[in-house]
C-alpha cells in the first residue's frame, strides 16, 4: 500500500512538472519570439501607448470583486481539470501554454509603461495561482493516463479523478483571488 502512495506522489509531481513546463514554454515564446516584434524607435525605445490601448490590456476603468476573479479562474481550473481529462491532457496543455504566452505579452507591455515595483505588487497572488493551476493540470493530464489504462486494459482506478483532488487548487484559487484585490 505504502509503495502505491508513494507510486501516486511520483506520478503527481511528474503532473506538476510538466504543466510548469508548458506554462513556461508559452511564455519563453512570448518573451523571445513574439515580444522582438514590438514597435521600437530609432532610439530603441518603446514607443507610448495610448490610454485606450492602456485601458483595452489593464480594464483600468473596472474593478473585480475577489469573488468574480475566483469564479472565473474556476472556470480555466473546470477547463483544465474535468475538460482537460476527456480530452486526454490535449486542452490542458493548450490552456497552460495560451496563459503563459499571455502573461508574458501583459508583463512586456506593462515593463514599459508602469515602475517595476507596481508590476511586482500586481503579480503578488502569482505564485498560488500558478500552483492551483498546476494542481488542476495534473488531474487533466491524469485523461492520457485513463486512455492509456483503457487501451491496454488495465486498471483505471487509480487514474479516475476523486473528489478531494478537487479541495487544495480550489482553495489557493480562493486564497489567491481574495490576495489579488488588496
Amino acid at each position: 500500500m505504502l509503495g502505491k502512495q508513494k507510486k501516486n506522489m511520483v506520478l503527481q509531481v511528474k503532473m506538476i512538472v510538466l504543466s510548469l513546463f508548458f506554462f513556461f514554454l508559452g511564455f519563453s515564446h512570448s518573451t523571445f519570439v513574439l515580444n522582438k516584434k514590438t514597435q521600437i524607435t530609432k532610439e530603441r525605445q518603446i514607443l507610448p501607448i495610448t490610454n485606450d490601448e492602456y485601458n483595452y490590456l489593464f480594464d483600468a476603468d473596472k474593478d473585480y470583486s475577489s469573488m468574480e476573479i475566483f469564479l472565473n479562474n474556476m472556470r480555466v481550473g473546470f477547463f483544465m481539470s474535468v475538460i482537460g481529462f476527456l480530452s486526454g491532457g490535449t486542452l490542458t496543455v493548450i490552456i497552460l501554454y495560451w496563459n503563459g504566452l499571455w502573461l508574458a505579452n501583459i508583463f512586456f507591455v506593462a515593463l514599459n509603461i508602469l515602475p517595476v515595483f507596481e508590476i511586482v505588487y500586481c503579480l503578488k497572488h502569482a505564485p498560488t495561482e500558478i500552483f492551483a493551476f498546476s494542481l488542476f493540470s495534473s488531474i487533466g493530464f491524469k485523461g492520457f493516463l485513463f486512455y492509456k489504462k483503457i487501451f491496454y486494459g488495465d486498471d483505471k482506478d487509480n487514474v479516475i479523478p476523486k473528489p478531494i483532488e478537487f479541495v487544495l487548487p480550489t482553495l489557493l484559487l480562493f486564497f489567491s483571488s481574495i490576495i489579488e484585490v488588496l
